[in-house]
């Protein structure tokens, strides 16, 4: 055999194999996948309707995406939004969110965080105190919001020591919702204690 063309054999050879690797190692998108990332994608978001309707029929489809490595920001903050917004109970993606409060994408963290704030617990809430701080408001806000709803003692604490900071300092308004939240928690905490006692 002439040495170009055993080059040229060997070369196909080696392509071949590796794409067979690729698929075998990237099984093929479900139709199911490929229907709700359409539902996800558009500008104006027109799937969100339909997606609400599925509820749990889509879940598992969401979780697909989310654990796909090359999920879009868009596709990521839209599940956690639908997800907050369902009438089905989303707990099995607590995971996922709590991993996405630290996303570099402003849209990401606070959709993960406002599930959080719905389907969280204590277990949750030290991750969500630092987001306080968060350089975009809206988070901020977010993030007092759900230490209002999951929050206990610590967290309590921690936001004392959040207002007696300097993040924000200038935020009056910020400061204010974030006092109003540590005091709606430490009620909600003050009645938990007295309702054991009685």
């Amino acid at each position: 055999m002439r040495p170009y063309l055993f080059v040229f054999l060997l070369a196909w050879l080696v392509m071949f194999f590796a794409a067979v690797a690729h698929s075998c190692a990237m099984p093929p998108m479900s139709e199911d996948v490929k229907h709700v990332r359409g539902l996800l994608s558009g500008v104006e978001f027109e799937g969100y309707h339909k997606l609400i309707e599925m509820g749990e029929g889509a879940f598992s489809a969401f979780e697909s995406i989310l654990s796909d490595p090359k999920a879009n920001q868009f596709e990521t903050e839209r599940i956690f939004y639908i997800l907050t917004e369902v009438k089905a109970d989303p707990r099995r993606f607590l995971e996922h969110a709590v991993r996405r409060l630290a996303d570099p994408t402003f849209d990401v963290r606070l959709r993960a965080l406002q599930l959080v704030g719905r389907i969280g617990s204590r277990a949750e809430a030290s991750t969500v105190v630092a987001l306080l701080s968060d350089i975009k408001k809206p988070v901020a806000y977010a993030a007092a919001k759900a230490l209002g709803a999951i929050g206990g003692p610590r967290e309590v604490i921690a936001m004392d020591i959040w207002l007696e900071g300097v993040s924000h300092r200038n935020d009056a308004e910020l400061r204010q919702h974030v006092r109003q939240h540590r005091d709606e928690l430490k009620k909600r905490l003050d009645e938990a204690k007295a309702k054991e006692k009685s």
